[in-house]
């Protein structure tokens, strides 16, 4: 075959190629990108009535056991909060990041009791139906481990940080607090 003739298809095979590949990576970003969420009016005025000074950074819609809770993270100051509202406006659970020295004592001797090569990185304050429970992130050897931990010092759950996305974390215990 003729590579003058050879040519002009190459070229117009690589046009078609890049075209595509382009259209592809578009496509793919588009589903990427998250739909913007916009809490109720009743889920806004009940965060603005509890927390004035702070910011609002991002919304959107988080589904525990079935059903779905707008969730507003938030800045206030120094302190990052996470809240799970109902549509009505009802708070449904609260997380507080919060300095691993600022645990109660109970909690860290009991991680430190069942880990005592536990590295804690990261600690939330998580208050649900009126019950305050702790998480803790924890380097123990080669894993990271969320370890989920009662007020008076209970560890109630741990599992690999990898294995379970946040949304999940703890799902099993959000039944019997429903109850």
């Amino acid at each position: 075959m003729n590579t003058k003739a050879i040519r002009p298809i190459a070229t117009a095979v690589l046009a078609i190629l890049v075209t595509l590949a382009g259209s592809l990576s578009v496509r793919a970003a588009e589903k990427n990108e998250k739909a913007e969420v916009k809490a109720p009016a009743a889920v806004v005025t009940a965060f603005q009535a509890a927390y004035p000074r702070a910011k609002i950074l991002d919304v959107s819609i988080e589904t525990v056991n079935g059903k779905d809770y707008y969730e507003i993270e938030s800045q206030d100051g120094a302190t990052r909060r996470d809240l799970l509202y109902t549509a009505d406006g009802a708070v449904y659970q609260t997380e507080e990041l919060m300095g691993v020295a600022d645990l109660p004592l109970k909690v860290t001797e009991s991680v430190l009791s069942k880990y005592p090569a536990a590295k804690m990185q990261k600690a939330e304050k998580i208050t649900r139906a009126g019950v305050t429970e702790y998480e803790v992130l924890a380097e123990v050897g080669e894993d990271n481990l969320e370890i989920l931990v009662s007020a008076d010092g209970q560890i109630k759950s741990q599992a690999n940080a990898g294995d379970q996305d946040e949304e999940s974390g703890g799902a099993e215990n959000d039944e019997a607090d429903e109850d």
